[in-house]
């Protein structure tokens, strides 16, 4: 087939979950065969959407990537209080001004210079365009505009947040032909907001495996752990990712419990933490560093409110580690419910009883880490993508059968 991805930014040296999992598929895709084809940004950092990588075509492995020079950089100081009025909450009876939520879904960005045109003039190019994220820009413009042209597979990655009530992204949800699901809880989130029609399958994402010669020792001495335990929790440091709320309960945990217990942050610190001598924060690493720390760890932690699939707690059962996770998160109580991979908590008192219980108890720390390394067999990458390959199968015989009975109607 020829794919088309289009993605708010992409490369090697993104982070971001979403973005990661677009690049995987791509390459991965093109190694079996399919002719791939990327519509991005410039962009580097999603905070401000300012040109970092130059704009044109360029290759990526086996994959043709397109960049779109972005309009102009975000300005946080207008966006701000705009984001803060569409995320208030409101009661029952409250709306918002299409006006306000148009210049919230331009603003939000990436803008991208000549996108339209360049998805007008090229998308009959392909068999099927996918539109990654929910909440940005090109997903929001460009999906309605080419959905009458060629089938078009949504990968939402949505959680439960107030932007996702927004009535201007019902249309991107109804003119999808397809829609790709990281999780049950996702889809019963999206299912009860926007009744989707299209062709949706639910089969997560493929997970990785630590690559060969792990240097755990050396890792361990390169950030100070020595022989201690630790907990290790890997994204982005950012208040909706509950990092803060981890490192304050990680800090109480300390001041109850004389023992010796680090907690690593292994991610870009967007937001800074406050310190403590326990506490380490390593920015932004490699693969190979990733691996080595989550495979010298206890415990994974994962506190974040937002996730629609948690890739780093997958990481976590594939080094066998058991987890302790946000309760209040409907997708990582789901995951951990069904991997019985761990705890969860909803507060300090619970993350305190749970820590302490999962410290202590050697032989239930073996059960939830090899629970969860049997359970995430089936995010094999091979899986995941004969799975992604039937529903682009699915989804283009559903948007050709659709074209042909519209067809008949006139």
């Amino acid at each position: 087939m020829n794919l088309l991805f289009v993605v708010q930014r992409y490369g090697a040296d993104i982070a971001g979950g979403a973005e990661h999992l677009v690049r995987e598929y791509a390459l991965r895709l093109t190694e079996r065969g399919h002719h791939v084809e990327v519509l991005t940004s410039c962009a580097h950092s999603y905070t401000d959407w300012a040109d970092v990588h130059p704009p044109g075509t360029s290759t990526d492995g086996g994959v043709t990537v397109h960049r779109c020079r972005v309009v102009a950089p975000r300005p946080n100081d207008l966006f701000g209080p705009l984001h803060q009025r569409v995320t208030a909450p409101r009661g029952d009876q409250g709306r918002w001004s299409p006006v306000v939520t148009t210049s919230w879904s331009r603003m939000i960005g990436p803008d991208l210079e000549g996108m339209d045109e360049w998805l007008l003039a090229n998308c009959s190019r392909f068999d099927a365009v996918v539109f990654s994220g929910y909440l940005y820009s090109p997903s929001i413009r460009g999906l309605p505009l080419v959905a009458p042209l060629v089938p078009t597979v949504l990968q939402p990655v949505a959680h439960d947040e107030i932007t996702l009530r927004l009535p201007i992204l019902r249309e991107l949800f109804d003119h999808a032909a397809g829609i790709n699901f990281l999780t049950h809880e996702e889809r019963a989130l999206v299912d009860q907001r926007f009744r989707p029609t299209a062709v949706s399958r639910v089969f997560g994402a493929g997970v990785g495996t630590a690559p060969p010669g792990l240097d755990v020792a050396g890792e361990r001495a390169r950030f100070g752990l020595g022989d201690s335990d630790y907990l290790v929790c890997v994204g982005r440091i950012d208040p909706a990712k509950g990092m803060h709320e981890l490192g304050g309960h990680f800090r109480a945990f300390r001041e109850r419990h004389d023992i010796d217990l680090k907690l690593v942050f292994v991610g870009s610190e967007i937001h800074p933490l406050e310190r403590h001598p326990d506490i380490v924060v390593t920015g932004f690493v490699d693969e190979s560093t990733k691996w080595a720390l989550i495979s010298g760890s206890t415990i994974l932690a994962q506190p974040s409110y937002f996730e629609s699939f948690s890739l780093s707690l997958a990481e976590g059962w594939r080094c066998a580690r058991p987890a302790l996770v946000q309760g209040r998160n409907d997708v990582l109580r789901g995951q951990v419910r069904r991997a019985d991979g761990g705890l969860t908590f909803t507060s300090f008192s619970e993350f305190d009883a749970g820590l302490d219980l999962l410290l202590g108890d050697p032989d239930l720390r073996t059960h939830f880490g090899i629970s969860g390394q049997n359970y995430v067999e089936q995010y094999n990458w091979g899986n995941v993508l004969d799975n992604f390959e039937s529903l682009l199968s699915d989804t283009r015989q559903a948007w050709n059968h659709r074209r042909s009975s519209q067809r008949d109607q006139r």
